[in-house]
């Protein structure tokens, strides 16, 4: 909801709780692929909203952090 309210930066401390959430769920419990596709996600929308605030270093690492995250699923996957 905060994506359309031209407050990015509003967003960002939401999406950091959601992320650790996702984050401790996912290893805490790494055989259900719904933690680490949420944490993907979560970690994307983030990457979004730290762009949007100008902090392009910082949105970077968030996207670099869903795409690790989906690579490692993969990687998951393949040996199943």
């Amino acid at each position: 909801m905060l994506a359309h309210t031209n407050q990015p930066e509003a967003a960002i401390p939401w999406y950091e709780k959601a992320c650790g959430l996702w984050q401790k769920l996912s290893e805490d419990d790494p055989k259900v692929p719904h933690y680490r596709a949420a944490l993907a996600l979560c970690s994307s929308g983030m990457s979004v909203h730290l762009a949007g605030a100008n902090q392009i270093p910082r949105a970077a690492e968030s996207h670099e952090r869903a795409r690790q995250t989906v690579v490692k699923a993969d990687r998951r996957t393949e040996n199943l």
